[in-house]
C-alpha cells in the first residue's frame, strides 16, 4: 500500500486450480493488510466453448451455464462469504470478468442471475469489453446493453489488454502506442459508460514475431496520468473517482510485470523499483499536476 496501490486483482482459473489455492492462502495472510483484493473470473479457461480459434464463450450451451454458474456458488463460498478483505466499490465487492467480449448469447436477465448466486454479498461487476474491432465503442460492441430495455448490462467496463502486434511500430515505446491505438478508444468509452481503462509500463511478449514496447519510469507515470484525465460517465464511486487498472503485476511473460525483480529471460529489463516508484509519484505524490 505504500505505493499508492488500492487493490490487486487476482486470476482465478477455476476451483482445485493452483490460483484458487494461492488465492485462498494470499487471502488469509492480507486480512490487516490495507490493500484489498478482487477476483479475475478466468473466462476463456474456465468457460472456452470454441475450437474455430475465435474463442468463443457460448451461453446457449448448458456446459457453459452450468459451469459458469456452480462456479459462483463455489465463489460465494470460498471467498465472499469467508473473507472480507475484498476490494468495493460503493459497499459492493468487485468482481472482474474477462473476456466478455467473447461471450454469445447470454441468457435473458444475466447478471440479475450473477447477483442472485452471489446473494447475499452485493457485488460491483466489471466486464472486459473494449478492445479493437466491432469493440472500439460501447454502441457497436456486444453485451453492453441489456436485452430488452435499453440499460446498461454491467456496472462498469474495462479493457485487459489493449495490445494488438499487427499496430505495433518497431522501437516505439508503450506510451506512443497508447496515446495512437488506447486513448481514442477509451475516450470513447469513457464518455458513454461507467469505464475503467488500463495502462501497461512496457509490453515484451516472448512469443516469436510479437512486436516489444519499451518503457521507462517517466513514460510510465506520463501514461498513468493521460488514463487519469479521461472523462467520468457518472458518478463511479464516492471515495475512489477514477479507477486506472494496470496490466499487470507479475505478467513476466508477456513483459509487463511491475514485480520488481532481476533480468529472468533475453531482452528484460532490470528495472527495480522503478515502475512502483512511478505509481507512488502518481497515486501519492500527486505527480500529474
Amino acid at each position: 500500500e505504500e505505493f499508492g496501490i488500492d487493490v490487486l486483482v487476482l486470476s482465478w482459473m477455476g476451483r482445485g486450480s493452483r490460483t484458487d489455492i494461492n488465492l485462498q492462502k494470499v487471502l488469509a495472510v492480507t486480512e490487516p493488510r490495507k490493500v484489498k483484493l478482487a477476483i479475475l473470473y478466468e473466462s476463456r479457461i474456465n468457460l472456452q466453448s470454441s475450437t474455430d480459434g475465435e474463442n468463443r464463450i457460448d451461453f446457449s450451451s448448458e456446459s457453459v451455464r452450468s459451469r459458469f454458474f456452480d462456479d459462483l456458488t463455489y465463489l460465494r463460498t470460498r471467498y465472499y462469504e469467508r473473507f472480507p478483505s475484498h476490494f468495493t466499490i460503493d459497499s459492493k465487492a468487485m468482481l472482474y470478468l474477462y473476456l466478455v467480449r467473447n461471450y454469445r448469447n447470454l441468457p435473458l436477465g444475466f447478471v440479475d442471475m450473477i447477483r442472485a448466486k452471489l446473494a447475499p454479498r452485493p457485488v460491483h461487476i466489471v466486464a472486459d469489453i473494449a478492445y479493437f474491432g466491432p469493440y472500439r465503442h460501447p454502441v457497436t460492441a456486444p453485451n453492453v446493453l441489456d436485452v430488452g430495455p435499453r440499460k446498461l448490462l454491467f456496472d462498469a467496463y474495462t479493457a485487459y489488454n489493449m495490445y494488438m502486434h499487427t499496430a505495433v511500430a518497431d522501437g516505439e515505446s508503450a506510451l506512443q502506442y497508447m496515446m495512437r491505438e488506447a486513448e481514442p478508444v477509451f475516450r470513447d468509452w469513457a464518455e458513454s459508460v461507467p469505464f475503467y481503462p488500463h495502462v501497461f509500463p512496457a509490453y515484451k511478449d516472448f512469443r516469436e514475431g510479437h512486436g516489444r514496447l519499451t518503457g521507462t519510469k517517466d513514460e510510465f507515470r506520463q501514461s498513468m496520468c493521460r488514463v487519469r484525465s479521461l472523462p467520468t460517465w457518472g458518478r463511479i464511486s464516492e471515495r475512489f473517482g477514477r479507477i486506472v487498472f494496470i496490466t499487470t503485476f507479475n505478467e513476466w511473460y508477456e513483459g509487463t510485470a511491475l514485480e520488481p525483480g532481476m533480468a529472468r529471460r533475453p531482452g528484460s529489463h532490470n528495472y527495480g523499483f522503478d515502475y512502483l516508484d512511478a505509481i507512488r509519484d502518481v497515486a501519492v505524490k500527486d505527480w500529474c499536476r
